[in-house]
């Protein structure tokens, strides 16, 4: 996902297939200077539900349980732009196009990055992401800037596709305005990714109550203009049309099997521009679940959730994570500095000030990044080892995962954190 620009929607966001439980995601913000911590956030029980639930930007009711995550977010959301949970449920979204875009309005809702964790944290397989996500929706509204940055924050403003999979359903939903709108398709085949277009045709099996009427009624569609398509309908005029290099991307990833080495190959490639990293926009961070198919909705189920958490893939290392047990003690090197009631984000009027956000792995890769700038054999020296590190990481994991229930849980919650602390060691 990428914010900002016009120019930032075209390239594939998301990517998730029926064949290997694999999917992608990646996630691009705006500057180079923009961090991507990697949070987990564990399952909880709570009878304290008078209590409010702060999101990004409002309050909503709280959940007597939800389920542990994991999530790529931006620094000053509450939300998460992609992440996974417990059960195996992943879920990356793009922004889209949109006829309404201008007509999200001033008043503040529920993110689309709200939207994701949330239904992270209260749905156990895909088909349930959709309620859950699309019932919240429904309630809240979406709506609100997508960046702290000052000058930006009022042109941030955007409806969103989200792609969800549990590794034996893959779902795509696409949300139009604040909420009024919305269609749901369950992919039956193949390759499916979202990359800042609208996706979903007539082939939409669930839709927000009385879609076409309601369409009908705003002027946008009559029976005379053919077969409603969701995506027609809402596409503005001057929309571009889907970049040439999105298909090459598609064709370029149905070559070889989805799996996560062949995947971090994908996700480094800038000459097709699956990864971004020009100008003042680059790609933040960027994950892989490769996925066990459910059965019967038990958690701890032996995925492996491979993230950067750094910026531009090419010169970061994926880490795995797993959900296990132990999960709660885990201590992650890619949390960014919290400042409580002092934070931009959560003072009227918001933004009026600029925070450090910038956490530990991080701050490594600005050193790497000089190097690499500055040039020379130690640069490349440790780019090598960088490269040995996640080929040796890999070949683990796929051991590990063979025998995942044999192993100590603790060393499986570790596994992100100790690979990430050995990668500041190099750099």
């Amino acid at each position: 996902m990428r914010i900002n620009t016009r120019e930032s929607h075209h390239h594939i966001h998301a990517v998730s297939t029926l064949s290997g439980g694999c999917s992608v995601y990646r996630a691009n913000i705006p500057f180079i200077h923009s961090s991507q911590p990697l949070h987990f956030i564990a399952d909880y029980l709570s009878d304290r539900l008078t209590l409010l639930l702060k999101c990004s930007l409002i309050e909503i009711d709280q959940s007597s349980h939800t389920n542990g995550v994991v999530l790529s977010k931006a620094a000053w959301m509450w939300g998460a732009e992609m992440g996974a949970n417990e059960y195996g449920v992943c879920i990356g979204s793009s922004m889209v196009y949109s006829r309404l875009e201008e007509k999200l309005g001033e008043e503040e809702k529920l993110l689309a990055a709200d939207l994701l964790r949330l239904t992270l944290e209260r749905s156990k397989c895909s088909r349930e992401a959709v309620d859950v996500l699309t019932s919240l929706l429904t309630t809240h509204g979406q709506s609100g800037p997508y960046s702290e940055i000052p000058t930006f924050t009022h042109s941030c403003k955007h409806c969103y596709s989200f792609l969800i999979t549990d590794g034996s359903e893959v779902w795509v939903v696409e949300t139009v305005g604040n909420g009024s709108f919305w269609a749901a398709a369950k992919v039956t085949a193949g390759l499916y990714s979202i990359h800042g277009h609208l996706t979903i045709s007539d082939n939409f099996s669930l839709s927000s109550e009385n879609l076409i009427a309601k369409v009908s009624e705003a002027g946008l569609y009559q029976e005379s203009d053919g077969p409603f398509n969701f995506a027609k309908v809402f596409t503005p005029d001057n929309a571009p049309a889907i970049d040439a290099e999105i298909s090459k991307a598609e064709e370029l990833i149905v070559v070889e099997p989805l799996n996560p080495r062949n995947s971090f190959k994908h996700l480094r490639k800038d000459a097709i521009g699956i990864n971004i990293s020009r100008d003042q926009f680059v790609t933040a961070s960027s994950q892989i679940s490769l996925l066990c198919p459910q059965e019967g909705a038990s958690s701890f189920s032996g995925s492996c959730h491979w993230f950067t958490a750094t910026p531009n893939p090419k010169t970061s290392i994926f880490k795995p994570f797993i959900f296990s047990s132990e999960s709660q003690e885990v201590d992650l090197p890619s949390i960014s500095p919290s400042y409580g009631d002092d934070d931009p984000a959560h003072q009227k009027p918001r933004f009026q000030k600029e925070v450090d956000r910038k956490h530990k792995l991080y701050k490594s890769h600005m050193k790497l990044k000089s190097l690499l700038a500055s040039g020379g054999p130690l640069a490349q020296q440790k780019t090598d080892m960088l490269q040995m590190l996640e080929e040796t990481c890999l070949q683990d994991m796929e051991d590990t995962l063979n025998q995942f229930h044999a192993l100590n849980p603790k060393k499986l919650a570790s596994a992100f954190s100790h690979v990430a602390q050995l990668e500041m060691n190099f750099l």
